[in-house]
């Protein structure tokens, strides 16, 4: 959703697996740009983003922040049988008094990411996914319930990483990204 909403639906994207991936893939211009989550509202910073900018000659080309409003998906139309719930770890934190309300005998799976967990459930009907509504089409699932985030202003920033720098616009940002001899990595964006 956070690639769609920046380079629109007529693209060929390609999904990696993992945040290094994604990376990887940009690294050895398998692909042009990649989008990765940096921060989100509820849960703070996604460390492997911040670790992958420290180790990789990349640049951050853009940013896009998304409201993440969290749908359970599934192959049923309620919560009848659902044994287990998968999403990346961010989803299911994000979803915690939800699923400790209405389905607290599911065993909670984290998977790779949010789309992951939607298509490891299109192959099992006792797994419910934490995802998107988008994942739920792309995949053929129902969306069982939506909003099921514990928080309203659920929001996550992406960045765009590339190559090559940015054109300056005039609206732009510095992010910083360094680490300190006792391994302590610290994150600042500067407007």
């Amino acid at each position: 959703m956070a690639a769609r909403s920046v380079f629109g639906p007529n693209v060929d994207y390609l999904e990696n697996a993992t945040i290094s991936h994604v990376f990887e893939a940009v690294t050895t211009g398998a692909t042009e740009f990649g989008v990765v989550p940096i921060e989100n509202s509820t849960e703070g910073g996604v460390n492997q983003t911040v670790d992958e900018l420290l180790t990789r000659d990349l640049h951050i080309a853009g940013e896009v922040v998304l409201d993440i409003a969290q749908c359970l998906l599934g192959q049923g139309r309620d919560l009848t049988g659902i044994q287990r719930v998968a999403s990346h770890p961010q989803g299911l934190a994000q979803c915690r008094r939800w699923l400790a309300e209405h389905l607290p005998d599911a065993q909670q799976v984290a998977s790779l990411s949010t789309s992951a967990a939607a298509r490891e459930a299109s192959r099992d009907p006792s797994l419910a996914a934490i995802s998107s509504v988008l994942a739920g089409e792309l995949n053929g699932l129902n969306v069982i319930r939506e909003g099921i985030q514990d928080s309203a202003e659920n929001a996550t920033r992406f960045l765009v990483i590339a190559r090559h720098d940015a054109t300056r616009t005039g609206h732009d940002k510095t992010s910083l990204v360094f680490s300190t001899s006792n391994l302590r990595t610290f994150w600042a964006l500067v407007k």
